[in-house]
């Protein structure tokens, strides 16, 4: 039995969480550590955030060159992760956090376009199209079609100038 002096009780030696050499128990209760992990979580992010902020605004090329060190330090292991955390979720994270749609949705569109381009109609590999403003979704673009919208600023009259120019 021991006593957690946060919650004031008397509680078997499982209701605590060993200590990192496991020769003993931590002074607080499972209950009472997880409450305090669940009230802390927010403001210790907050703090790290201001840290890191006042401490890259005191000293940038330090912050960088610290940064650069631990990313040096972890290629080996974060990159093989990352890579094979990409591949399976790139897409779909990409996907969900551009355009707000899902793997299904773009699948949906593709089958109702069968697959080709909603302006020059040719069947390669095919990126979404979205409306800059409203966000969004107007279609499937390959590469070069999207690209020219974009360039044009997805103004209808730059369009229509563009194709006066070439029936010229």
């Amino acid at each position: 039995m021991k006593y957690c002096p946060r919650c004031k009780r008397d509680l078997p030696n499982i209701a605590f969480y060993p200590t990192k050499t496991y020769r003993s128990v931590q002074s607080y209760c499972k209950l009472c550590k997880q409450s305090y992990r669940k009230e802390n979580l927010a403001n210790d992010r907050k703090s790290k955030r201001e840290y890191a902020a006042r401490a890259y605004a005191e000293n940038p090329e330090k912050f960088r060159k610290t940064a650069m060190k631990h990313y040096h330090s972890h290629q080996k292991t974060i990159r093989p992760k990352k890579r094979a955390y990409d591949k399976l979720n790139g897409r779909k994270n990409h996907l969900k956090s551009q355009f707000g749609m899902t793997e299904k949705d773009y699948d949906n569109l593709f089958e109702k376009q069968k697959g080709k381009c909603a302006i020059c109609k040719k069947s390669v590999r095919l990126g979404v199209d979205h409306c800059h403003k409203s966000k969004q979704v107007r279609g499937l673009l390959c590469h070069p079609c999207n690209a020219g919208l974009g360039l044009f600023y997805d103004s209808k009259s730059s369009l229509r100038r563009a194709l006066v120019y070439l029936s010229k």
